[in-house]
């Protein structure tokens, strides 16, 4: 049962003229060739007729599409804005209507045609009308963006993250590849052409971002957290070469002395790098304290009987 402003809509949807069926302008358009109009147009098998590169209509049809396209492009420029809503409100309810009752055979056939029209558009657009179309898309998604609610948000997020998830399973080694490849080279353009004040305010974010993470961790991820960045550092350095781990010693030294021009007490000779000694390993409980020692160590029998052969000599 429709409510009374559906009513109210359907009464205005009527108003309009009817669109064509998809099928009908196919037929029309397919009866100009003479030898289109020849064959049976319901013989053609499913997954037929659909070459992107073949051969375009006649001049007399692109002119007549031409025409009509830039007679409804006058007729929706010079709509009113209430007309405008009512038409675009009828078109909704319309969709919504077609989409419900539509079976599921329907719905591949749609979604299939969907794909190759865009896939042909895509294919045939110019550098400019690309340029365009991704400008307007990015508008669109940036009003959208700025418009949602908190749940909204959290909810995109979340589906955006399980389609993540699930596309990252099911990759292939190749396509890892290929996947982390393009990102790690995107992200070096990215951050080549940034500012100084979008690298700060991104650094600055970063740092925020690791100070809450260390901050929420518990005992075992912090634990669990140090031991893979052992893991990481000892097959780093264990895989790098000459050329790395003598950079790695440059870049150390270098760091140093940064350090200490910056401290008033002398620093040490840079020009060999010396590792520090590992602290040796802390005793639960101190060493026993050695036995004390007499102040007046007792003499020897021999020289006891000296002493006493002298006395009496």
């Amino acid at each position: 049962m429709f409510t009374p402003s559906a009513k109210d809509l359907w009464k205005t949807y009527n108003q309009f003229p009817q669109p064509t069926p998809l099928l009908t302008r196919i037929k029309q358009d397919c009866y100009e060739y003479p030898e289109c109009s020849q064959q049976d147009f319901f013989a053609h098998q499913p997954g037929e007729n659909n070459n992107l590169n073949a051969a375009g209509p006649p001049d007399s049809v692109a002119a007549r599409r031409e025409a009509n396209r830039l007679q409804q492009r006058r007729r929706l420029a010079n709509e009113s804005p209430e007309k405008r809503a009512a038409r675009l409100e009828a078109q909704r309810i319309q969709q919504h209507l077609r989409l419900a009752s539509e079976s599921p055979e329907q719905r591949a056939s749609r979604l299939q045609a969907l794909r190759e029209r865009q896939r042909y558009r895509l294919a045939h657009e110019t550098p400019n009308q690309r340029a365009s179309r991704l400008t307007a898309l990015r508008e669109r998604q940036r009003i959208r963006l700025a418009s949602e609610t908190p749940d909204q948000r959290a909810k995109r997020l979340e589906a955006l993250r399980i389609r993540q998830r699930q596309r990252i399973a099911n990759e292939s080694a190749e396509q890892r590849a290929m996947r982390l490849a393009d990102l790690r080279h995107r992200q070096r353009i990215r951050l080549a052409n940034e500012s100084p004040e979008k690298r700060a305010s991104r650094l600055e974010a970063l740092r925020l971002r690791q100070q809450q993470r260390l901050a929420s961790e518990s005992p075992e991820q912090r634990a669990a957290r140090l031991m893979a960045a052992r893991i990481r550092q000892q097959q780093r350095l264990a895989n790098e070469s000459k050329e790395e781990r003598a950079a790695r010693f440059a870049g150390i030294k270098r760091r140093r002395r940064m350090s200490c021009s910056t401290q008033s007490s002398a620093c040490p000779s840079l020009s060999v790098y010396v590792p520090r000694k590992p602290l040796p390993p802390l005793l639960r409980s101190p060493p026993p304290a050695p036995p004390p020692t007499p102040f007046h160590t007792p003499p020897s029998p021999n020289h006891a009987a000296k002493q006493a052969f002298r006395r009496t000599g």
